[in-house]
């Protein structure tokens, strides 16, 4: 992979967390990307950011232009699927006992989706190129997300959620030449 498409997936990566993970800086908590891409540039990616700063970036987000928004929320506008429709989904969820919803496999692929406890997993994983996803969504923050009335979506709210859920995992990926780690906890620095 070339060393834009590794930064790409950083940045990917720290803005599918960002609004996991601004608020909760009473609890000292620390959002880390780390990046490792081995061949070609051989380029490593570490970013260790406190929760506050994030808390500080949010604004600069809402003010991008790239959102309609109002205050700390997204206006969603030409999407496939409503917010509405999103929220009967998440009830559905949180109503409905821990299991595997939905499991695709093929000759070369695997794509998991299930409930476990408070959150809301993915695993995928591809023979062809080795590549494997994981991604953890505490249900609490998607909730939260999702609190917002008629087509917004509450980056506040998530935010305030994920303090309350605190440390962990958040989302990984490797492939063959590349891995991306996403993750929270209360140090400084990446381990």
């Amino acid at each position: 992979m070339k060393t834009r498409y590794t930064l790409i997936l950083a940045a990917l990566a720290l803005l599918v967390a960002l609004p996991m993970a601004a608020h909760a800086a009473n609890q000292d908590l620390w959002i880390h990307v780390k990046v490792h891409e081995e061949g070609g540039d051989n380029t490593h990616v570490t970013v260790n950011l406190p929760v506050s700063f994030l808390q500080g970036v949010l604004p600069l987000i809402e003010n991008s232009g790239e959102f309609h928004t109002d205050g700390a929320r997204i206006e969603i506008e030409d999407s496939d699927i409503s917010i509405d429709d999103l929220r009967r989904v998440l009830q559905s969820l949180k109503d409905s006992p821990d299991a595997t919803f939905a499991e695709v496999q093929t000759d070369t692929e695997k794509i998991v989706f299930y409930k476990q406890g408070d959150f809301l997993r993915v695993e995928t994983e591809e023979s062809q190129d080795g590549t494997e996803v994981t991604a953890h969504f505490p249900i609490s923050v998607l909730d939260a997300l999702l609190s917002a009335p008629g087509q917004q979506l509450d980056l506040q709210a998530a935010i305030e959620a994920l303090a309350a859920q605190g440390p962990g995992e958040l989302v990984t990926v490797r492939d063959g030449e590349t891995s991306v780690r996403v993750w929270i906890d209360a140090l400084a620095e990446a381990e």
